[in-house]
């Protein structure tokens, strides 16, 4: 073989270096071309910030090793071009860096079809959230439509109840009490209000602004949830349900001015109609009351002057017993028995004064639940020496020894200002019953204010203890 000929074995060599580069070549494109498609979809279509960083971590890691092979490559492209001769080593050394790149390309194509996979799993995740968005779109309309129909529907009910408060159309019902107790039978129901609209339009615009947002630019990407869904279903129902009542209310209200129709108009409104039949309705419940009342008394003192006689009778025999016992000691021993028998004696008239005090009690309190009422709820307010309706204390009925310290119980003109001011002020914030408002700067004089007072500081003195045993008060 003459000087400047190669070798058979340097042919093949050089063939298989040749028809390696030709592979990684062709890898080199198809990796950028996958790399830069998936690439593509993850970008347009990631559901989620976090998702989307981690794909595209991924990405970066794929581009900088096909960098690093795009550098080996032209390393063997600028070594195989130069002309020179390549000696066993060195293509040895070069075939070795190209079977290396072979396996990252093969790894790196791995990565793309991990990447594909991801991406297809992404895009689901987009449709099924892209469905979810269109649904609360659509019932967030509805909802939106079924509030504007409910505020036309409350401005009209109102308008029309006004109306009938002093025209000639509720004069006309004003002459029939049949009219009259229909009509205040349909005013005692509740209805939604304009307060319960507002409420229900601020719990609307907290969830429908970005539904709306992403729906009109598609760009924006929001995440909608089933919970979202059920929040616009359960507005939705009972905004429904408030117009279904209110339309049954309206056509009550219409046949009742129909009934009314054709008849005279009287003097009375009726408003004034509806006063006077409330009116009646509480002297009704008074007259009940204190009828009620009278009777267990009655009751209860035939009761007790049974019990006292019976209890007296045997008060005169015991003590008769004790009385001829008593003359037959003489020693010390009289003395001791003298004492047990004195000391059994205060227990009877103790025992006999408590059976009596309950008896009284038990009579008293329809007019103890009335007049002391605002001392029974719970509440966070209890009297000090300082401050009548002093707050921050846990939810109970006022405590009877709050009552005492403060001196709202004392029999004196200050003691009564004072249960006067911590039960009747507004900030009690408990129920005022039959107990007088207090009206601030203002102390008791004399009249019937004066006197609910006194009657209520009598009862607490006189039943404070049972009442706390009932748990009417606290301690």
């Amino acid at each position: 073989m003459s000087f400047g000929e190669q070798s058979n074995d340097e042919v093949s060599d050089g063939s298989k270096v040749r028809n390696a580069i030709h592979g990684i070549i062709v890898i080199a494109f198809v990796v950028p071309l996958l790399y830069f498609t998936v690439q593509t979809i993850f970008q347009e279509r990631a559901e989620s910030e976090t998702q989307r960083q981690a794909v595209i971590d991924r990405i970066g890691e794929v581009e900088r090793q096909s960098e690093q092979r795009d550098r080996h490559l032209k390393s063997l492209q600028d070594q195989l071009s130069n002309g020179e001769t390549l000696d066993d080593s060195t293509l040895q050394t070069m075939l070795e860096r190209l079977n290396s790149l072979e396996q990252n390309a093969s790894q790196r194509a791995d990565v793309v079809d991990s990447l594909k996979t991801q991406a297809s799993e992404l895009e689901s995740d987009r449709v099924r959230n892209r469905v979810n968005l269109i649904e609360a779109y659509e019932i967030g309309r509805r909802v939106e439509s079924e509030m504007s129909a409910l505020e036309k529907q409350l401005t009209e009910w109102k308008a029309m109840v006004s109306s009938l408060t002093s025209t000639d159309v509720g004069r006309r019902i004003a002459t029939r009490p049949d009219l009259v107790q229909q009509y205040d039978a349909l005013s005692s129901l509740k209805v939604a209000t304009f307060d319960d609209l507002d409420r229900w339009q601020r719990q609307f615009e907290t969830l429908f602004a970005r539904i709306k947002l992403a729906h009109e630019d598609q760009s924006i990407h929001v995440v909608v949830t089933p919970e979202d869904i059920a929040g616009f279903q359960t507005l939705a129902a009972q905004i429904t349900s408030a117009r279904d009542q209110l339309r049954q209310q309206e056509r009550v209200l219409q046949l009742i001015v129909a009934k009314a129709d054709g008849l005279d108009p009287g003097q009375q409104t009726l408003a004034d109609a509806i006063a006077a039949v409330q009116q009646e309705r509480d002297e009704q419940f008074r007259q009940q009351l204190t009828d009620t009342t009278q009777a267990e008394i009655r009751k209860v003192d035939e009761e007790f002057a049974a019990k006292i006689a019976d209890e007296q009778r045997e008060q005169r025999r015991l003590l008769k017993e004790q009385e001829l016992a008593a003359e037959q000691l003489e020693t010390q021993e009289r003395a001791a028995e003298l004492a047990a028998i004195e000391k059994r004696n205060e227990e009877l008239r103790a025992r006999m004064a408590m059976e009596k005090l309950k008896a009284e009690y038990q009579a008293d309190l329809s007019e103890i639940k009335s007049l002391l009422a605002p001392f029974l709820d719970s509440a966070i307010t209890q009297p000090t020496k300082s401050n009548p309706i002093a707050k921050g204390g846990p939810m109970k009925p006022t405590s009877l020894n709050a009552l005492k310290g403060s001196g709202a119980l004392d029999d004196s003109n200050e003691g009564l200002n004072l249960l006067y001011q911590a039960g009747g002020h507004p900030a009690n914030m408990r129920k005022k019953g039959g107990f007088p408002s207090f009206v601030s700067l203002r102390t008791l004089g004399p009249g019937s204010e004066r006197d609910t007072v006194r009657r209520a500081q009598q009862l607490l003195v006189k039943y404070g203890e049972l009442m706390v045993e009932d748990g009417l008060l606290s301690q």
